[in-house]
């Protein structure tokens, strides 16, 4: 039998992200490997699509077999960026403005007036957000009857490939990025509400930019029954990732409160993008032990989550306390919004290096060397002085006892 797929292999298959000749390859491996078949399904359960209101008859949101004209209002269509369960992203081409952009549009045979509202607020709530850590959105249209949204093209990689761990210091410097832009949408009322590696793109300067904004101010978070109904949903494998509905966020990343049925806040964003920064240290998140939905449900809100520098103990003391912070269970106990987790994360950044034990020994020894040094130069000197006096004293002596 053939390797096991590795971890994020069977991330991109969930979220489908794969070319086709990988999604055939992958396949292929599930045909012989019933491991990596149970472990994909498990993941899938646990990325569930939970429904805002009753679903509409099937036929009406099959995904969509439409393609879009190449060439549209001032836009042209480049090639096609990734297709999900809400959404096909292209690579498009301002004419006008001669830029690269990105062109979203509805991954429905026939957008009802559900999907065009949610897809209006995703287009709002992003245009309201202007800030560098936020994708900019450029325009809202319509061809052909289904809407569509134009934003900025951002040349980079997926947060989500990033190989993990990274340094603390490079999970701050992200952290930082995401706070900042975190911070931008809470002023202005925006909950980004699926905050996850999967939706932040580092672009090629490094920058950290939060994207993705189908759930913000779009889905109210469901009631009890509604949650207990996507558990159930994972249990008897009825769960699907391309099912009716809109993402209500990647459960390992969700708050317990979002578990326990309320509603999500500026908290819940911070605990997300907590969750977020300790699996980029620790490699994993804080319940990825949990195996089934149920396992990760009853966790979340009965464990306090495992101290980051129990996993990864060459992490910073201060910026393990933060994300720890972040990860409380009780929403009152963790930062308020955006602005406090940045104001925290920042005073990190402006801290002088901490020094490490080496560094205090080896300075500890060049100290005493020094040290050494001086006081045997300070000996010889008042050897020498000594004797050059003694010198000076004797010789007259000599000559009076000479007389």
């Amino acid at each position: 039998m053939t390797d096991c797929l590795k971890e994020d292999t069977l991330a991109r298959f969930v979220e489908q992200h794969l070319s086709a000749d990988e999604l055939a390859s992958v396949k292929e491996h599930f045909e012989g490997c019933s491991k990596c078949l149970r472990l994909a399904t498990e993941v899938a359960a646990i990325c569930l699509v939970l429904p805002e209101s009753p679903p509409p008859e099937p036929s009406s949101v099959t995904p969509s077999a439409w393609t879009p004209p190449e060439t549209f209002d001032q836009f042209r269509l480049v090639r096609l960026l990734g297709q999900g369960a809400m959404g096909k992203v292209y690579e498009g081409h301002d004419i006008r403005l001669d830029r690269r952009v990105a062109v979203k549009f509805i991954a429905m045979t026939e957008p009802d007036d559900a999907s065009r509202e949610r897809f209006l607020i995703e287009a709002r709530s992003m245009a309201r957000v202007a800030h560098p850590n936020v994708i900019t959105a450029h325009y809202c249209g319509e061809v052909q009857g289904r809407p569509y949204l134009v934003s900025e093209y951002v040349a980079g990689q997926g947060l989500d490939l990033l190989d993990r761990p990274v340094t603390w210091q490079r999970a701050l410097a992200i952290g930082i990025d995401l706070a900042r832009g975190l911070r931008a949408a809470h002023r202005c009322g925006v909950l980004h509400r699926d905050i996850k590696p999967a939706n932040v793109i580092l672009n090629l300067e490094g920058q950290a930019k939060l994207v993705d904004f189908g759930l913000a101010r779009m889905l109210d978070i469901p009631p009890e029954w509604l949650v207990a109904r996507s558990v159930k949903a994972a249990e008897d494998g009825s769960a699907s990732l391309t099912g009716n509905g809109a993402w209500i966020g990647t459960p390992l990343y969700m708050a317990p409160e979002i578990w326990h049925g309320k509603q999500a806040s500026s908290r819940s964003d911070v605990y997300s993008l907590g969750m977020l920064l300790y699996e980029l240290c620790a490699g994993r998140t804080a319940y990825a032990n949990a195996n089934t939905v149920l396992e990760l449900k009853a966790a979340a809100e009965t464990q306090d989550a495992q101290p980051l520098r129990e996993l990864a103990p060459s992490v910073d003391l201060g910026f393990a306390a933060v994300v720890d912070h972040c990860l409380l269970r009780d929403p009152a106990e963790r930062f308020a919004s955006g602005e406090d987790l940045c104001q925290a994360l920042e005073a990190l950044a402006d801290r002088k290096p901490e020094r490490t034990a080496t560094a205090v020994r080896r300075r500890l020894v060049v100290s005493l060397f020094l040290g050494m040094v001086l006081l045997c130069a300070t000996g010889l000197s008042v050897w020498l002085w000594t004797n050059q006096h003694t010198d000076m004293v004797r010789a007259p002596g000599v000559e009076h006892r000479a007389k």
